[in-house]
């Protein structure tokens, strides 16, 4: 039974490390697309690919595969994004449920207390 669950837990450390991969290539990708470094490195290859006169035709395929690929990196990423804030937001709402379910606890204790406190100040008069 142990050997099982621990085969169960190697399997599953396995497939987190092998999702955590893609995620990481995806994050490093939209990165790179999105910043400084990226304009730079496309106008260094434009440069390159248009002093040597390689081929127009060549370019636009390549260039035309580039942004669709980039957009499926563009898109995975925003999906990796909101399924973190969703995870954030689950989380947020846990805790907020469980604050609101700690003042109505203690509420409830002071209610009793109250309770009992007039309880006690009613004995109190009826004895006097």
């Amino acid at each position: 039974m142990e050997k099982e669950r621990k085969i169960s837990l190697d399997g599953h450390r396995r497939e987190r490390f092998h999702q955590k991969i893609p995620r990481m290539a995806v994050r490093i990708i939209a990165w790179l697309a999105g910043s400084w470094w990226g304009v730079i490195l496309h106008a260094l290859w434009f440069g390159v690919w248009l002093t040597y006169h390689f081929s127009i035709n060549l370019l636009t395929l390549a260039v035309s595969l580039e942004a669709i690929f980039l957009g499926i990196f563009l898109l995975m990423a925003s999906n990796q994004a909101e399924i973190e804030r969703d995870r954030r937001e689950a989380a947020a709402q846990k805790r907020s449920q469980e604050i609101v379910d700690k003042i109505l606890d203690i509420g409830v204790k002071i209610d009793r207390q109250q309770q009992q406190i007039l309880k006690l100040l009613t004995d109190l008069q009826k004895q006097s």
